[in-house]
């Protein structure tokens, strides 16, 4: 016969069911993303960012930037802006360090072979006058007018930087060397190799107001491929003493000076007022020492030196610049 029915039933169907739903619900919206950014790398301090940073020596407490400008000054002895840098950073490493760093080394400049005329102005500028007293007066309407300009050399100039604002050359750079002697060029032009100043005479006791010195710029002219030697000066006095050395002795000076920081193949360029007139003795012995005199006017002259500017440059003298001189422009028909 058929078995028996099972012993047991079949087992109850499964006790639990599925499993609840995951625990950890999945969220709403997407996680958002890292809370932070990547770390970068610290970034190098810029003499910018240490400017105004005290820096404190024996002779007190001043920032980067005061001490930077100091040394860029006449007082402080004309540096340029990379040789104060340089030392200030020198001297406070910790502190002004940052200012010491040289920007690449520019890419040597091109050589051209081109040839360009070339413009030369001095003038001396009465400043305790024209403005000091005058403001200006009529300056900055006339001077102008006689342009244009590629090189200036200015005499009893107390800022250089006013002159170049209130003409409103932006492309022109300036430098102010000792005595109110000063130069400006055009640095769309001509790349700047050097500079300096010194003295180079003093007034005699009856007329005695100090010192008398050259201001001078080595300059590269990107047309030409040729370099200059520029130089302003303003002459002792009394007219026609050569002050307390005497004529000789200051045409020597300049000589001198002009002759250690030249380099050999340098164009150079004498001018200024020199407080002597054509048969002083002072241009005389200039002439002697091999500057040839290509214009004057009362006490006002430029020479020059080397076989680029031997050849005779047009001569304008400009009047009614307000000024107790006549200022004297000489344009070379190449250089």
């Amino acid at each position: 016969l058929p078995t028996n029915i099972p012993t047991r039933r079949p087992t109850k169907p499964p006790t639990r069911l599925p499993t609840n739903i995951p625990t950890s619900r999945s969220t709403k919206k997407p996680t958002r993303l890292p809370t932070s950014r990547p770390t970068l790398p610290p970034q190098p301090l810029t003499c910018s960012d240490v400017w105004d940073s005290p820096a404190t020596d024996s002779i007190g407490t001043f920032s980067c930037g005061n001490r930077i400008m100091w040394l860029r000054s006449f007082d402080g002895g004309g540096k340029t802006e990379e040789q104060a840098k340089i030392q200030v950073a020198m001297e406070f490493p910790s502190i002004c360090g940052p200012c010491g760093a040289i920007a690449p080394t520019p890419a040597p400049m091109p050589t051209s072979t081109g040839e360009s005329s070339l413009t030369v102005v001095t003038q001396n500028l009465f400043w305790w006058n024209l403005f000091g007293q005058r403001g200006g007066g009529n300056f900055f309407n006339v001077f102008p007018s006689f342009g244009p300009y590629d090189i200036f050399l200015f005499q009893e100039c107390d800022s250089v930087e006013h002159i170049r604002n209130g003409l409103g050359y932006p492309n022109m750079q300036a430098y102010q060397g000792g005595h109110g002697v000063a130069i400006m060029w055009d640095s769309s032009r001509f790349h700047e190799l050097d500079r300096g100043w010194d003295n180079v005479g003093e007034d005699r006791s009856e007329q005695y107001y100090g010192f008398r010195g050259v201001t001078w710029v080595r300059l590269h002219d990107n047309i030409s491929g040729k370099n200059i030697f520029a130089a302003s000066h303003h002459g002792p006095l009394p007219i026609n003493t050569g002050g307390a050395t005497g004529g000789p002795a200051v045409a020597n000076s300049i000589t001198d000076l002009i002759n250690e920081h030249k380099a050999d193949s340098d164009a150079v360029i004498l001018g200024g007022d020199l407080n002597a007139e054509v048969a002083s003795e002072t241009v005389l012995a200039l002439k002697s020492n091999g500057l040839k005199l290509h214009a004057s006017d009362w006490v006002d002259h430029i020479l020059t030196s080397g076989l680029s500017l031997d050849h005779n440059p047009e001569i304008t003298v400009l009047y009614n610049t307000g000024s107790d001189h006549r200022g004297i422009k000489a344009t070379w028909s190449s250089f």
